[in-house]
């Protein structure tokens, strides 16, 4: 069965648009994929805070405590758990000035400490 004139040029446009349109795809898919491995997860980032809190920081070690087990429980890292999350940093560290506390904030922002106090003096 042979193909029409037009069936050709399709099929002729088709595989030219598939060579411009393939790289995005697989560089989308790589970038997806890097993504998800550098993807963290909340219970992670709230375990690696409370190991940076003094012992005599009992409210906030609860607070952070049960954070960590609902974010440990959720099926999926939940944006809501990371704003909570926030909301409970910004009530327990409103100002930080310790050096435990630019820490707690270093993990959670990701930012280095060094950035963070640069910050606090600024404001």
């Amino acid at each position: 069965m042979s193909q029409t004139f037009l069936e050709r040029a399709k099929l002729k446009e088709y595989y030219e648009l598939c060579e411009v349109v393939l790289p995005f795809i697989e560089e989308a898919k790589k970038e997806a994929e890097l993504t998800a491995k550098s993807k963290r997860l909340c219970h992670e980032v709230i375990k690696q805070m409370l190991e940076k809190v003094p012992v005599d920081c009992t409210e906030f070690i609860t607070d952070l405590g049960s954070e960590y087990l609902h974010a440990l429980n959720e099926e999926v890292d939940d944006p809501q758990q990371w704003h909570k999350t926030m909301l409970l940093l910004k009530k327990h560290i409103p100002f930080p000035t310790k050096d435990w506390e630019f820490e707690v904030l270093s993990i959670f922002t990701t930012l280095s400490v060094e950035k963070l106090k640069a910050y606090v003096i600024l404001m």
